[in-house]
C-alpha cells in the first residue's frame, strides 16, 4: 500500500495544491475499510454463509 501512496504523491503532488495531500493521506485506511465491507457483503450474499460450499440444487 505504501508503494501506491508514494506513486500517487509523486504523480499528483506537483500538479495540485498541497491540501490535496490531506485528501490522499487517509486513502489506505479507506481502501482497507472498503475491503472489509466487500468481504462481508460477498460472505453474506453467497452460498458460503449457508455452508453449502458452492454446489447448486437443480
Amino acid at each position: 500500500m505504501g508503494l501506491v501512496q508514494t506513486l500517487l504523491f509523486e504523480l499528483l503532488g506537483p500538479s495540485f495544491d498541497p491540501r490535496v495531500g490531506l485528501l490522499l493521506a487517509p486513502l489506505p485506511v479507506v481502501l482497507y475499510f472498503l475491503g472489509f465491507v466487500l468481504a462481508f457483503y460477498l460472505y453474506s450474499e453467497t452460498d458460503i454463509a449457508d455452508g453449502r460450499g458452492g454446489e447448486t440444487t437443480a
